[in-house]
């Protein structure tokens, strides 16, 4: 074989592996799989489910969206991030820039390409405790065993939400925060949702690495071909 054709075998060789390299990366699969349920959500007569679920140091999660719709309320076992939790409880999460979350369970259907002034409002509480919102994302919050991992959707004329209490039984008795009253709390139907996957971070580490693996072979490919021997013969077979 000439050897300006070999060089150029070689040149497009080096450049599909480097374009496979940087595909192989890009196509890491973005879905991290999501742990079982390993904790059975408890169960005790005379106690309704949350309080059950609270008096065994699990969490509760409730989620409702902008139109009071319940999207989850039942417990979560002890999850190790505020993502988690919305995962074991069934809640199918997509995110904005930053890890921020935009859409659950297709509330709404489409991240919203620019802020409206609606957003998940995250909440966490206790039995016989107001909500608080949380100043942490919820890829970083762990839920405190016994807690309580709430979030609301509010509308754009409302700047913000808070969810609702909910009616929390324990021996029998109405755990009650201070200041509010019986009408202030609801005691919706338990969902039973399959858990799902937590979508894992962009691996922009891994695709930055590969697409300096494919400058690297353009720059040798071009070094090569500035440096190679010339295309005129002379002499030789």
């Amino acid at each position: 074989m000439h050897p300006a054709s070999r060089s150029g075998a070689w040149s497009a060789l080096l450049a599909r592996m480097g374009l496979a390299i940087l595909l192989a990366l890009m196509l890491v699969p973005a879905v991290a799989h999501a742990d079982d349920l390993a904790e059975p959500p408890p169960s005790s007569p005379g106690a309704n489910a949350v309080g059950s679920c609270l008096l065994a140091n699990q969490v509760w999660l409730l989620v409702v969206d902008v139109d009071d719709e319940i999207l989850a309320n039942q417990c979560v076992g002890t999850p190790a991030s505020g993502e988690e939790a919305l995962a074991r409880g069934g809640i199918q999460i997509r995110f904005s820039g930053g890890r921020l979350i935009c859409s659950m369970s297709g509330h709404p259907e489409q991240c919203p390409a620019t802020f409206t002034g609606s957003y998940w409002n995250y909440n966490f509480g206790a039995a016989g405790t107001s909500y608080a919102f949380s100043q942490e994302g919820a890829s970083s919050r762990r839920p405190v065993p016994g807690g309580i991992e709430a979030w609301c959707y509010n509308a754009p004329e409302e700047k913000t939400c808070t969810p609702p209490l909910l009616r929390i039984l324990s021996k029998g008795q109405q755990i009650m925060v201070p200041g509010a009253d019986a009408s202030d709390y609801i005691d919706p139907p338990v969902t039973a949702n399959e858990p799902v996957a937590v979508p894992a971070t962009t691996p922009w580490a891994l695709i930055g690495t590969g697409a300096v693996i494919v400058v690297a072979v353009l720059v040798l490919l071009w070094w090569r071909r500035r440096s190679g021997p010339s295309t005129g013969q002379v002499g030789g077979r």
